[in-house]
């Protein structure tokens, strides 16, 4: 682990890259590679020592050359015996223990080579002196190709090979020596710099491949999440190629629409599940997916195995290549056919309940009317007292019916309109005064800024006020005491903006995502306990959709609520 350590220290550079890579990894792999070049390095370790015995043999002592060649080859011997030994048990070999056995071995044997300059130095023989030298450096340059991966055995083992050779050549009193020893010193340089940017592309190579294989592992493990949640989700799920051919379907599809994944591979989807009427709007919609438009959301009447027609909602999407080229098409879709057949139901129901609530209404609203008016006779002041509130409640629950029939006749699409040609101006200043003894109860004043030109639009005159009607009544509800309330208008690229802002408290930003939804009321406060549906905004929201325009929020330089809508300007 010590090797380790220092190795990993060495390559910082890389390991900060990649962060996630496992370090003892990336030991295992260097190692492996080592274990696999020791035998050209034990062979090449006989040859160096055969050479240098075969050069030094003129000139140097016999007996201690003789020694050192057997010595060495004992040594190399017993590397060779011990490198079979761990092959022969490769399959349990633990590599950080052979690293160190191995770095061991290297440092002896870098004993030896630098033990030839001490005891073999050719003293008085420039000739084989140089030879020496070649030699040695020479097995030094061998050795990077072979123990480079790992960076504390290979500078080691330069340094104490050529360092004795240095010195002899530093101390040689031939002068020729000190230019011999200043080359091997460049050489011995060199050759670490070498090991060095050797061991740094060999780590990076690695580093690189386990990177790539932690990918791949991370991309299969994710691929079989994927396809164990496209398995097990209730929505079926169904990829296609751009000839509408079905290459995915999971067991929900088999579920919803009765065809075995067998039955439904390879099948035009249009031709096994859309009736014959609807197939031009899927055309359509492939249409809209393959020029990458975005995906499409579409609720159609599909055909079952077993014949029924049913009612599936879907989500579809194209699928591109890393081009950018739609090479297919993925499709969820869910059964909707008892959801819908419920909702049908409950807005009939709505409907019915507030058609009859309506009737009996109005006639209560009437009578008490006219008993308050004294059209029976004079009552008491406290009797009078109680028909007014109930007068009043009346008064809300017919706002409220009225509000749930217009929520439904713009869900269904039925909502009636009465379109003309007016100046919105006339419009605006009609809804202002309407709301004005309202807004007198709190001395609030409604300010309309001017407007200095003409504003004809086509629209619904009484929806279109009570889309006003709503916005001013709510911007009264929330505005403090003796304030002021201001309509104004701008116009850009031919549409007429109408801004109605206060000066209350605004709306929360958590509450600003479901602003238009039904039902829903900011709870402020600062209200005056004004009660609603929670329906006018949603309604507000449907009306001028249908008009082609827009609304929107957004806070006031005041910090309070601004709201705008667009209609178009009509050109006359």
């Amino acid at each position: 682990m010590i090797g380790s350590k220092i190795m990993l220290k060495s390559s910082t550079h890389s390991t900060s890259k990649e962060g996630a890579i496992d370090q003892d990894k990336v030991l295992i792999e260097l190692a492996k590679m080592l274990f696999k070049a020791s035998p050209l390095s034990i062979w090449g370790t006989y040859m160096g020592i055969g050479f240098v015995y075969l050069v030094l043999q003129p000139v140097a002592e016999t007996s201690e050359l003789l020694i050192w060649t057997l010595s060495f080859t004992a040594m190399n011997t017993g590397r060779l015996v011990h490198s079979i030994y761990r092959f022969r048990h490769k399959n349990s070999l633990n590599y950080k223990v052979w690293v160190t056995e191995f770095s061991v071995i290297a440092f002896i044997a870098a004993c030896f080579w630098g033990s030839a300059s001490i005891y073999l130095f050719p003293v008085g023989e420039p000739i084989y002196q140089l030879m020496l030298a070649f030699v040695l450096v020479t097995t030094s340059a061998i050795a990077i190709t072979n123990i480079s991966m790992i960076l504390y055995v290979i500078l080691p083992y330069i340094v104490i090979t050529l360092t004795p050779l240095i010195i002899r050549f530093a101390i040689s009193e031939h002068e020729a020596m000190s230019v011999s020893a200043i080359m091997v010193s460049l050489s011995m340089l060199l050759l670490l710099g070498g090991a060095y940017r050797s061991h740094k592309n060999i780590y990076e190579t690695i580093s690189l491949r386990i990177q790539e294989q932690n990918n791949a592992q991370k991309l299969k493990a994710s691929q079989s999440r994927l396809s164990l949640h496209v398995q097990q989700t209730p929505l079926a799920v169904i990829e296609m190629d751009t000839n509408m051919t079905i290459t995915q379907w999971n067991e929900s599809a088999e579920m919803i629409f009765g065809y075995r994944h067998s039955e439904a591979i390879g099948r035009n989807i249009s031709e096994l599940l859309v009736p014959e009427n609807a197939r031009k709007k899927v055309d359509l919609i492939v249409e809209n997916l393959a020029s990458q438009n975005g995906g499409t959301h579409n609720i159609n009447n599909n055909i079952t195995k077993s014949g029924t027609t049913i009612l599936c909602e879907w989500f579809n999407t194209p699928l591109v290549d890393e081009y950018g080229v739609v090479v297919g098409f993925a499709s969820l879709a869910q059964d909707i056919t008892e959801r819908s057949r419920i909702e049908k139901m409950k807005d009939e129901f709505i409907s019915i309940v507030s058609h009859e609530l309506r009737t009996p209404l109005t006639s209560l609203r009437g009578s008490l009317g006219l008993v308050i008016g004294g059209m029976t006779g004079e009552i008491p002041d406290k009797a009078k007292e109680f028909l007014s509130m109930a007068e009043k409640n009346a008064e809300r629950l017919t706002l409220l019916i009225n509000d749930i029939l217009d929520i439904q006749a713009i869900k269904s699409g039925q909502l009636s309109f009465d379109m003309h040609n007016i100046e919105l101006a006339d419009i605006l200043q009609t809804a202002i005064d309407e709301n004005m003894n309202f807004a007198k109860q709190s001395a609030i004043s409604i300010k309309l800024s001017d407007i200095n030109q003409a504003l004809p639009v086509h629209v619904d005159a009484s929806r279109i006020q009570q889309v006003l009607d709503n916005l001013i009544s709510n911007a009264i509800k929330f505005s403090p005491d003796n304030d002021v309330i201001t309509v104004s208008t701008t116009v850009k690229d031919k549409q007429v903006v109408v801004s109605v802002c206060d000066n209350g408290p605004g709306v929360t930003e958590a509450f600003q995502p479901s602003l238009f939804d039904k039902f829903t009321q900011g709870e402020e406060s600062s209200t005056r306990n004004f009660s609603g549906s929670g329906l006018g905004l949603s309604i507000a929201k449907g009306i001028i959709e249908q008009h082609g325009g827009s609304i929107t929020y957004q806070r006031s330089a005041s910090g309070g609520s601004c709201f705008s809508f667009k209609l178009a300007l009509f050109e006359q």
